[in-house]
């Protein structure tokens, strides 16, 4: 047997393959796709909830050590949050916690990447 010969026998095959194949690497890319601009766009939101705080605390021109200012400025954030994609912060919801306590951890959490972004604020005094 000749390769043309195989490549004859093979082809039916490999035809039903890629046709079979094609449908279901589609559904999967589009899938993929989909969740990755869901990822995105929450990650964009977080980030904005987050920068809301921090321009709250430039704003207040207080100390970060001031424990009231860091509530208002977190309060701030989640507000900000919630109002734009409460499901998402619901999606994240563990056993136990409330959406108030997922989006809180959330912005204190990305407002924290901000601050060591900052060349400004100085740990030290």
């Amino acid at each position: 047997m000749n390769f043309e010969t195989l490549i004859l026998l093979a082809k039916p095959y490999l035809d039903a393959f890629v046709a079979a194949f094609i449908p279901i690497f589609g559904t999967m890319l589009v899938q993929w796709m989909s969740r990755r601009e869901h990822n995105d766009k929450w990650q964009a939101a977080v980030a904005r909830a987050a920068s809301t705080a921090y321009a709250e605390i430039v704003q207040s021109g207080k100390s970060l050590k001031d424990p009231e200012v860091m509530a208002n400025a977190t309060a701030s954030g989640v507000r900000y949050l919630m109002s734009l994609n409460p499901q998402g912060v619901d999606a994240l919801k563990a056993p136990g916690m409330t959406q108030s306590h997922i989006a809180v951890k959330i912005v204190k959490a990305e407002f924290g990447k901000l601050l060591a972004a900052d060349p400004t604020v100085k740990i030290v005094e």
